[in-house]
């Protein structure tokens, strides 16, 4: 026990990896009943976990990126919260919010930048990338003075 002194948990959590699955996985998911009921006392927060983790099985079953889903969540609601208000400033003209947003020389950049990581991510990009990078290997291979 001596070496694990400065990091307390390390050792106790190496000790967890040995558990087998077939014991850790039922005492997670009744942490997680247990742990959604305890929230509010109600049973409908256990089933939503419950709907909840069967379409994140789904969904990382189909390799649907975890990330970009989490962070949609999160945002969604400050997004939806700032469109209101935006909005609201242009009288509820979505006209005017289109060219309140293309006018401003900050909102255009972002456009611009949203816009070309959009085009970088296609695979027409792709093969154009990679068909530049095989023609300058050719050309640099091809190019020897021996």
């Amino acid at each position: 026990m001596q070496r694990c002194r400065p990091l307390i948990f390390r050792c106790w959590l190496s000790a967890c990896r040995e558990i087998p699955r077939s014991i850790l996985i039922p005492i997670i998911m009744v942490l997680c009943v247990v742990g959604s009921y305890a929230i509010n006392n109600n049973i409908v927060d256990v089933f939503l976990m419950a709907g909840f983790g069967i379409i994140g099985y789904f969904l990382r079953r189909h390799d649907f990126p975890t990330g970009a889903l989490v962070l949609g969540i999160i945002l969604s609601r400050m997004f939806e919260l700032n469109l209101r208000r935006d909005l609201t400033l242009s009288q509820n003209s979505f006209g005017l919010f289109l060219r309140d947003m293309f006018t401003s020389p900050i909102s255009l950049i972002l456009i611009a930048v949203i816009v070309m990581m959009c085009v970088v991510q296609t695979p027409a990009w792709r093969k154009h990338r990679e068909a530049k990078k095989m023609a300058r290997e050719t050309c640099v291979g091809g190019s020897s003075f021996s």
